[in-house]
């Protein structure tokens, strides 16, 4: 082994362990210095210049000799919390803990960690986890100087069990879970989950948790409550809405309606297992034709979008279907199978599959059903804003205005502007009037009238503030003028987050 260069014996020690044909182990002299412990050093004659050689195992067993310490009374807390919320994260029942292979996994890591039992974990750990997390909560919430939004959402349990859960967001869109109540004994309508609203007001007010917005799936009680709740916004869950709209579809247009039962039977045949042997031919289809395969998506009434997705996935495989109806096509009189004989296609099926109609309808429904697609998934994820829904509402009534089919494009402008009606229209409007992107933009100046949206301003500000403004209409034509700080070059150095604006 050729010796070290002089310049490098101070830091690095070779020892006789070869990594390959020409390389050699070394470690680091400080490094060894201190963790002369776990270092079984001895002098080796036959290195020259007196290079000491490190002997050492290349199983390294446990890393206790570089990361383990004892964890202190907190830092247990810490660990007993990550357990819970890694089994609640991937659905694991408590009893994984007691597992032999979990036991050896975590004393590899750590043998100073002593996994809890599962009626420990799911007991008194669950339990303070609990409490801790509630308090954390309710001091969050408490700290919110602008407020919370309160949202209700009802469904059906796996026990079939109706239930209404509470959930509540701060105003920087934080979600945080407040209670699950069981109402299958109640006959529920919509007063009554005004009610309740009304009720978790007043809880929320008394545990000094300032409320400004309660959001529910329907608008329809809204106008009294706005009267007697004036310093709470009172909105309807505008996605719901959107997916209502997608409903009113179906119930103008025959043909729509048809179209998309047809699509949902195909989607249910080649999900059902017990139409396997189809399905597996359906996959062989899809290779040869297009050398991947594709799913048809799952037909489900409580899924947004799911009648997007369904048409999607079956145009996408439409040749391969057409030739699986060929190959498989039923005689015109369907008998009971015998055992042996060949498989064929349900005469429903087929006759779906087959019909050119069906296809055309399929694509009509598609274009109808993209931009509802599109707008939904805005609408629903966390950064969604105010005033994209009158920048939404407005795109779909221009969308109907440009069809080719006047009478439903008029139909269903007249459920638009039926919810329109419904919903809180100052509100919406100064969402957009006062976005620095938008401005006037998107209003006619021949029809603005500006004054009337200085008195819903005045409005809006007297009853969330509770005191009267003083200069807020000057402020407002200065906004409008874009005099600084209202300008757009002020308004570009947030980055787009009109919030801090």
């Amino acid at each position: 082994m050729a010796p070290l260069p002089f310049i490098l014996e101070e830091f690095i020690i070779k020892t006789n362990e070869k990594l390959n044909k020409t390389n050699y182990k070394i470690y680091c002299n400080p490094c060894i210095k201190v963790l002369e412990p776990s270092f079984t050093c001895e002098t080796s004659s036959s290195v020259s210049q007196g290079s000491k050689v490190v002997i050492r195992s290349t199983s390294f067993g446990t890393p206790d000799n570089y990361i383990v310490q004892q964890l202190s009374t907190a830092d247990m807390k810490k660990f007993y919390t990550l357990l819970l919320r890694l089994s609640l994260s991937c659905g694991w029942a408590f009893h994984w803990v007691n597992k032999p292979e979990v036991e050896e996994l975590f004393n590899f890591l750590n043998p100073h960690l002593k996994l809890p039992d599962r009626r420990l974990l799911a007991g008194s750990i669950l339990t303070d986890t609990i409490k801790d997390s509630n308090i954390l909560t309710l001091k969050t919430l408490q700290e919110d100087q602008i407020g919370v939004t309160l949202t209700f959402d009802g469904w059906t349990n796996v026990r079939n069990e109706h239930l209404l859960g509470i959930v509540i967001f701060t105003s920087e869109g934080r979600p945080y879970v407040w209670k699950a109540i069981d109402i299958s004994s109640e006959y529920e309508t919509h007063v009554e989950v005004m009610e309740k609203a009304k009720e978790m007001i007043k809880e929320l007010n008394n545990s000094n948790i300032k409320v400004i917005a309660v959001v529910t799936d329907s608008a329809d009680p809204y106008a009294t409550s706005r009267i007697t709740e004036k310093a709470i916004v009172f909105l309807p869950c505008f996605a719901h809405q959107i997916n209502l709209c997608v409903g009113e579809i179906f119930k103008e247009s025959t043909e729509f309606k048809q179209t998309m039962d047809k699509a949902i039977k195909i989607a249910s045949f080649f999900r059902n297992p017990n139409y396997k042997f189809f399905i597996v031919k359906l996959k062989d289809q899809q290779y040869e034709e297009y050398k991947r395969y594709f799913t048809i998506a799952a037909p489900g009434e409580t899924r947004w979008n799911s009648c997007y997705y369904i048409c999607t996935s079956i145009l996408k495989t439409q040749k391969a279907l057409q030739i699986l109806a060929i190959k498989f096509e039923p005689p015109i009189t369907e008998t009971r199978r015998r055992t042996g004989e060949d498989l064929f296609l349900k005469r429903e099926i087929y006759e779906i599959i087959s019909f050119h109609t069906f296809w055309q309808y399929l694509n009509h429904l598609i274009e109808i059903l993209y931009p509802y697609c599109k707008i939904l998934n805005k609408l629903q994820s966390d950064k969604a804003r105010l005033n994209e829904v009158t920048h939404n509402l407005a795109y779909i009534t221009q969308f109907w205005n440009n069809y080719s089919n006047s009478t439903l494009a008029t139909r269903l402008v007249t459920q638009l502007e039926k919810r329109w009606k419904e919903w809180e229209q100052p509100l919406l409007l100064l969402s957009c009037l006062l976005h620095p992107d938008y401005r006037m933009k998107l209003f006619n100046n021949a029809t603005i009238n500006y004054v009337i949206m200085g008195s819903w301003l005045i409005y809006y500000y007297n009853v969330w503030m509770e005191k009267q403004s003083k200069c807020i209409l000057k402020e407002l034509d200065n906004y409008r003028l874009e005099i600084y700080p209202f300008n757009s070059d002020t308004w570009d150095q947030f980055d787009g987050d009109v919030y801090r604006y």
